[in-house]
């Protein structure tokens, strides 16, 4: 069986390039879209149910799979050229109906569903692209292609668009098992990733924290290594151990990030469920507005964890660094921008124009939420639930102290 395509009649190559368009077009609408906040009910009257919208989005996502396959067994040497326009027609069809699925989320249920949907969207709709310029002469090869660089993989067409169409089918699989089916959703499943970010920071500071072996065995250890060549590529060996100052800021650091992990997962216990339901504009806001702060929390960890390796400084970066008495960097950026975030978030929580009830009614609807999604066999009593809820609020006070005091022993 021939593994070469054979010449593309003009005109069918024509629509080729009109769906490749098409695709484009439709990437850079999403790409140059952004979510945009509506608070306001009245103009939400007449838009679609998210349940229907996410109903759309999948069952397009479908027929994208089949027609995409289909064209792939139409284009198969020898090509059955007939079949092949309506077929781009369908796919170009497709492509737009997904972009104006998408747009529907852009502005009422939520930024973070918004962005998945989005992303994911682009995936499928960059794969497709791939597939249809496969068969045009000037697109038919790319340097990102998954082909092994043989002498003949560039003439090795059926490699090329097999694999092309199985990113295609990877995609929508992929989407439509993962995909959110609510905002909170959306925000819990980057919350967790930020947690485990968190947590990977924390192991990594107790790695920095660890007692020095002594000198010999050093020694030994140097000179029993083998040179990997990871050394060059991460900019060399620093030389140095921590200096007694250092590994203190060290373990100030890893309190701060042991302090900040336990917040952060006892955030997405108690606080966020109880802006899952009942939905509205305003706790959809919230939600997204707890992960932008998580966002940022969870760079300035890693920047003031990715801080604490020692480097050597060159000589001008000696003389230019300002430090205090006990040798620590005054006012680190990170530090700043951690409690500056901190204390945005502490608002969000413990709402200073809000009495201590109000932010205790808060967590009891969380609880109360999660005790509706449990079995009944259970039940927490309303006295009970208060009473946690008395207790998480002690808790987040509590906590948000201890991290701005560990907080500002590193400033």
């Amino acid at each position: 069986m021939p593994s070469e395509l054979t010449p593309v009649p003009p005109g069918l190559l024509v629509t080729f390039n009109q769906t490749a368009d098409s695709c484009t077009q439709s990437l850079n609408v999403l790409k140059n879209t952004s979510y945009t906040i509506e608070l306001h009910s009245h103009a939400h009257a007449q838009w679609p149910t998210l349940q229907s919208i996410l109903t759309d989005y999948t069952s397009i996502l479908s027929l994208i799979y089949t027609h995409s396959t289909n064209l792939s067994l139409a284009m198969k040497p020898p090509s059955t050229y007939p079949a092949v326009p309506r077929l781009l027609s369908d796919l170009t069809s497709d492509i737009t109906k997904l972009t104006s699925c998408v747009q529907f989320l852009s502005s009422w249920y939520g930024a973070t569903l918004y962005n998945e949907a989005s992303w994911k969207a682009r995936e499928t709709i960059d794969t497709v692209r791939a597939l249809v310029q496969t068969f045009i002469p000037s697109h038919s090869f790319s340097p990102h292609d998954n082909v092994p660089f043989t002498d003949h993989a560039p003439h090795d067409f059926s490699k090329t668009y097999l694999i092309r169409t199985n990113a295609i089918h990877a995609s929508i699989e992929s989407t439509k098992k993962g995909l959110s089916k609510s905002n909170a959703q959306a925000v819990l499943k980057v919350w967790d990733t930020h947690s485990d970010s968190i947590q990977d920071a924390l192991e990594e500071c107790e790695e920095l924290t660890r007692e020095p072996p002594p000198d010999d065995e050093v020694n030994e250890e140097s000179e029993d290594s083998e040179d990997d060549g990871w050394d060059e590529i991460m900019g060399g060996k620093t030389g140095r151990r921590l200096t007694p100052e250092e590994r203190d800021r060290a373990k100030k650091t890893r309190m701060l990030v042991k302090l900040t992990l336990s917040l952060h997962r006892r955030l997405s216990q108690y606080t966020l469920p109880s802006y899952s339901l009942p939905t509205s504009a305003e706790a959809t806001h919230t939600l997204d507005t707890f992960l932008s702060h998580s966002t940022t929390l969870t760079s300035t960890i890693d920047d003031l964890v990715s801080s604490l390796h020692p480097q050597p400084p060159t000589p001008d970066q000696e003389k230019s660094i300002d430090t205090d008495s006990d040798g620590s960097q005054i006012d680190t950026p990170p530090i700043q921008e951690f409690t500056t975030t901190l204390s945005a978030l502490k608002c969000l929580v413990l709402p200073e124009t809000t009495t201590i009830e109000g932010a205790t009614k808060k967590l009891a609807d969380g609880l109360n939420l999660q005790q509706q999604q449990r079995s009944s066999t259970s039940a927490l009593t309303s006295t009970a639930i208060r009473t946690s809820s008395d207790n998480n609020t002690r808790w987040f006070t509590l906590c948000f102290a201890q991290i701005e005091k560990t907080a500002q022993s590193l400033r």
